[in-house]
């Protein structure tokens, strides 16, 4: 492998190159197809006419999972539509306020996940309908704004 028809170092030239075309190699992936009218709900209308204030997507990712954002990256899209930024938004980098926000969120909706989220600046929480129904007994410190068969939006109290 070293040498390859009596030049040296062109057979490792060839073995690296191959390497290095495997490392970046794409394989079909199944794309995440955007639900068709995620943009156009009317929550996301009634919420861009509130006052400013940072949004809690519920419930927050269940692991570290790509496929567990799935609904974050969604919510970061309409989040350009009605303007509140989100405490809990997607990259590929998650700092250690974050680290810690995600941990507490697990046991939403204690004492515990609810300062964290005032700390982040949080003052809407925004929860799948379904989710909130089977959470809602335990929210103290919250107040229902708005409804509808898909989302609840919920005020926290300062």
């Amino acid at each position: 492998l070293w040498q390859w028809r009596g030049r040296p170092g062109r057979g490792l030239a060839v073995a690296l190159t191959f390497a290095a075309l495997a490392e970046v190699l794409i394989l079909p992936a199944p794309l995440y197809r955007f639900p068709a009218g995620q943009l156009r709900q009317p929550w996301i209308g009634w919420l861009r006419d509130r006052p400013a204030g940072a949004v809690a997507l519920l419930p927050f990712p269940a692991s570290g999972a790509a496929t567990d954002y799935e609904r974050t990256a969604v919510g970061m899209l309409q989040a350009f539509e009605h303007g509140h930024p989100l405490v809990n938004g997607y990259s590929g980098f998650f700092p250690p306020d974050y680290v810690k926000l995600f941990a507490a969120m697990q046991h939403f909706p204690d004492q515990a996940s609810l300062q964290l989220l005032r700390e982040h600046g949080a003052t809407y929480l925004v929860a799948e309908a379904g989710w909130a129904a089977q959470h809602e007994p335990g929210y103290t410190g919250l107040e229902l704004l708005y409804a509808d068969s898909d989302v609840q939006v919920y005020r926290l109290a300062p």
